[in-house]
């Protein structure tokens, strides 16, 4: 199988749960992240962005679907992620957004 990692059109920050920011590119990013350090291995919507990063990695047409199910993810886990936002600081921009 030839792997193709074709990369989304919004790269997605995630902040971790140690406060670090991580930028995801597409779906073999996603995929390893998901499988080797993701916090809770569990949920509907995780299932579902593993399914649809293996599947992106082989079939092009998949990657924003995987796009999308890594970030309803990521909202299931409590990652705060944003859409190809700098790595700055998203957590002060989201305390200020809110005032």
């Amino acid at each position: 199988m030839m792997i193709l990692d074709i990369p989304w059109t919004k790269p997605v920050t995630v902040e971790l749960q140690c406060g670090m920011r991580r930028l995801f590119r597409g779906a073999y990013d996603a995929l390893d992240f998901l499988e080797n350090e993701w916090p809770i291995r569990k949920g509907s919507h995780y299932r579902q962005a593993v399914r649809l990063c293996r599947v992106a990695l082989s079939r092009t047409s998949y990657a924003e679907a995987a796009h999308d199910a890594f970030v309803a993810a990521c909202s299931e886990a409590m990652l705060y992620c944003g859409h190809g936002r700098p790595v700055a600081s998203m957590s002060h921009a989201a305390t200020h957004a809110s005032s």
